[in-house]
């Protein structure tokens, strides 16, 4: 019989096993569960500092410390690394300046990892594969140094929250990023973004080694049946569509709730004969579509994705891109990314291009008293001008603009501050005989609580000068006015032809009683002050307040 010092003295049952059966086991807890098994026993302990061990490393809800601590065991041979919602700029860095053979690095809800510290720490990683960012906002130039540090990168993944579609404009500068800088890539997941069908043609384009594309959770893009490129086909057959033109409605492919899951696959094509020339020397398809089919795909892109990168294509393009027809209507919105591109220059681009043929123009967040005036010179048959949140365009530059524009039928004018608009009506009217539609939709008028606040002084100077001067009018939108019952009869006796009027949050407005009976039987399509607006024009900010009440006061 034993004794009971024996069984004290005895070594556990553990011990005996074989080493590498021990590793396998270690290895399998994970890596905080290994930093506390090498507390158990020196044999354990010995097989915990093996660096083989410490290849891959996948932490959750760590301390920086710990984290690091496990880098270093690894002595430089860490492969792969996965960290999930902790970490900070400085750990990212101290895990790249140790592990310069890294094959993939996974971010998960890291959100103390900010853009510097990303781009600081890739550039110790140019063996990097993997690259997989979950639930972080990273700026596009971030995007843009991981391409041109990590040679390698075969698989991205850049994921933000699933969500519902949300009326933000789309933004391609995500995709085109990649294009530019990713040309290696065969696994790329981007949900949940505002990616469109150009920034799915950038990255097929740029990315042409492609056999895996995620978009799940894409409420803009709509997509086509099939677009040939070279060495891929891209597959869409389960998708309803109307392939007329290789970028054509496929909205019922992308809509749905979070849990209609849908992917593209990207096939490669059959390998070619030995015995047929390369496709090297073969023109690419796409040029050989008719004219007007290539011309109806370009136009969709919009003037900053035809003049950075589509002209650049081939010069079946850049012959399209240049054709005056092309420029007949020109949407020029500013996204967001101030410091990409000069978008003034290239708006002035996009106008010499048209040599004279501009019809219509929209006109969003950028603009100067100079640009719209070079606007005005070199297109006297516009039709339609558009302009929003374009706080540098002042009054006055406006009001000499319409005078080279007489066969003007639309003019919109929404979000941002003029002071009073009543010398522009007047100049409008007497220039622009032939306007049909005017909207003059102010920002600082957003609530009711906002009204509280800043009670802004009734005024009928404008509505006074519409009706004075623009008899002609169809259709007129007035949204966040001050006009009150006289300046709306006002209106109404002077635009004998009125068939739309929208005065949502126009409080001095009652329409009640004659007014509403004289508006049912003149007017076909009636907004009332307190229908609901538009979400373009909910956006409110406190830095407002000062330029709100210099206009008022």
């Amino acid at each position: 019989m034993t004794s009971s010092s024996d069984s004290v003295d005895a070594a556990p049952p553990w011990v005996e096993l074989p080493r590498e059966i021990t590793a396998t086991i270690l290895h399998k807890l994970g890596t905080l569960d290994m930093l506390n098994a090498q507390a158990v026993c020196t044999t354990w302990r010995s097989l915990c500092e093996d660096p083989v061990l410490w290849r891959s490393i996948d932490m959750a809800f760590a301390e920086v410390e710990m984290c690091c601590l496990a880098v270093d065991r690894s002595q430089g041979q860490l492969n792969d690394i996965k960290i999930r919602c902790f970490g900070t700029d400085e750990m990212l860095l101290y895990i790249s300046q140790r592990s310069g053979g890294l094959r993939c690095l996974i971010l998960e809800s890291c959100y103390d990892v900010t853009d510097e510290g990303v781009i600081e720490a890739v550039k110790n990683l140019p063996l990097l594969e993997e690259l997989h960012i979950y639930y972080n906002l990273f700026r596009v130039e971030t995007i843009e140094t991981v391409g041109r540090i990590c040679l390698n990168l075969k698989s991205f993944r850049f994921n933000r929250r699933f969500r519902r579609p949300c009326p933000f404009p789309e933004c391609d500068f995500e995709a085109w990023a990649i294009a530019r800088n990713m040309p290696e890539l065969r696994h790329l997941e981007i949900r949940g973004s505002d990616l469109t069908d150009q920034g799915l043609l950038y990255i097929l384009y740029g990315c042409s080694k492609l056999e895996s594309l995620d978009l799940r959770l894409y409420y803009v893009l709509n997509g086509s049946k099939t677009f040939g490129f070279p060495n891929h086909v891209i597959d869409m057959a389960s998708f309803s569509s109307d392939c007329s033109a290789s970028f054509s409605s496929c909205s019922s492919a992308f809509c749905g709730n979070d849990d209609e899951k849908k992917k593209f696959k990207l096939q490669s094509t059959k390998k070619i004969p030995t015995d047929v020339p390369s496709t090297s020397a073969l023109p690419p398809p796409w040029t050989e579509l008719p004219r007007d089919v290539t011309a109806n795909i370009l136009q969709r892109l919009g003037p900053i994705e035809i003049l950075e990168s589509a002209q650049k294509v081939c010069t079946t393009w850049k012959d399209v891109c240049t054709d005056p027809a092309m420029w007949r209507v020109i949407d020029m919105k500013n996204l967001g990314d101030h410091n990409i591109y000069d978008l003034e220059i290239m708006c002035r681009d996009a106008v010499d291009r048209s040599q004279g043929q501009l019809i219509e123009i929209n006109i969003e967040s950028i603009g100067t008293d100079y640009l719209i005036r070079y606007i005005s010179e070199r297109s006297g048959r516009l039709r339609s001008l558009q302009l929003g949140y374009c706080d540098d365009i002042t009054r006055e530059g406006l009001i000499e603009a319409v005078k080279n524009l007489p066969l003007l039928e639309e003019l919109h004018l929404s979000s941002y501050y003029m002071g009073s608009a009543v010398a522009l009506i007047e100049t409008v009217g007497r220039s622009c005989l032939h306007l049909k539609s005017f909207k003059l939709n102010h920002l600082w008028v957003l609530c009711p609580p906002r009204w509280v606040r800043f009670p802004p002084p009734a005024c009928d100077l404008e509505a006074l000068a519409i009706a004075e001067n623009m008899p002609g009018l169809r259709h007129l939108q007035l949204i966040g006015n001050t006009l009150t019952d006289g300046g709306l009869q006002a209106i109404l006796d002077g635009c004998p032809n009125l068939e739309s009027l929208d005065l949502r949050q126009c409080f001095y407005v009652d329409v009640g009683g004659n007014l509403r009976r004289l508006c049912d039987q003149r007017i076909k399509d009636l907004r009332a002050p307190n229908d609901v607006i538009d979400f373009e024009y909910l956006t409110y900010d406190d830095d407002d307040d000062d330029q709100y009440l210099e206009y008022l006061y």
